[in-house]
C-alpha cells in the first residue's frame, strides 16, 4: 500500500505547474465568468488546469 496522499502527490507532480490546483487557482476564472466582462463569451471551454491536458 502507498502512504495516504501519495497518489495525489504523484498526480500533482505530473501537472506542468508541479501541483494540484487549489480553490484560489480557480477564483479569477469564476469571477470573470460571473461578471459582465464575460457577457459575450459563449460555448467556450476555459481550462484552468496548471498546463495539464488530456488526450
Amino acid at each position: 500500500f502507498s502512504p495516504i496522499g501519495e497518489k495525489k502527490r504523484q498526480v500533482g507532480l505530473a501537472v506542468p505547474a508541479g501541483r494540484m490546483g487549489d480553490p484560489d487557482d480557480y477564483r479569477g476564472a469564476a469571477i470573470f465568468l460571473a461578471s459582465s466582462d464575460a457577457d459575450y463569451v459563449v460555448a467556450q471551454t476555459l481550462n484552468v488546469d496548471g498546463g495539464n491536458w488530456m488526450s
